[in-house]
């Protein structure tokens, strides 16, 4: 289980990476503590912008665990264009983007976008809530569309909202939809991440 604080260049004040990893720390412990059987890991959801360069170059924001990986957040209007140079920035750094609910950017529409995203070494992520259609049946639509053309990586519960434990239930509609196949790979993959 990947823990995703949200971190906004330069006004995440108090969440630095090492009061992030304090936190993570006091949270396994729990964990622990309770003998409950899962193993949790850390990074950050990032709120892409120019400076995030930067930082990531001085280990300044946390990258999905020990890997190579970044999970990004776009703002919901940024457009291809915005998006493609953020992940060549990225990919110039030797990081692997995931590109965090996908279903938001309304102005990637069209299934090239995606394409091109991923040739270039994004991963895609979309949010168990709009695989359900918890945020309006359009935007079910063009992930189910994703899904089906094989364009999604990641299911995420994105669980700091009312929709957060919908997992289970992501899956269930995903396998009667798509098959177990496509389910496992979307929401049991963790040896891409880990």
């Amino acid at each position: 289980l990947f823990l995703t604080p949200h971190y906004r260049p330069y006004q995440d004040f108090l969440a630095t990476p090492q009061r992030i990893r304090d936190l993570f720390t006091k949270v396994v412990s729990q964990v622990q503590n309770r003998n409950l059987n899962i193993r949790l890991h850390l990074g950050n959801e990032i709120f892409y912008s120019i400076e995030v360069i930067d930082l990531l170059r001085k280990d300044k924001v946390l990258k999905m665990g020990n890997s190579d990986m970044v999970l990004i957040e776009f703002a919901t209007g940024d457009d291809h264009e915005t998006i493609i140079e953020a992940v060549h920035n990225l990919v110039s750094l030797k990081l692997r983007p995931i590109i965090a609910h996908v279903e938001r950017y309304g102005k990637l529409r069209n299934h090239e976008y995606y394409s091109g995203l991923k040739r270039m070494g994004s991963l895609i992520q979309v949010n168990a809530g709009a695989v359900l259609g918890h945020y309006g049946k359009p935007l079910q639509k063009r992930v189910c569309l994703l899904i089906k053309h094989k364009l999604v990586d990641f299911i995420a519960s994105d669980a700091h909202d009312e929709f957060g434990s919908c997992l289970k239930d992501a899956r269930l509609f995903v396998e009667k939809k798509f098959g177990f196949q496509t389910a496992e790979s979307l929401l049991n993959n963790k040896s891409i991440l880990i």
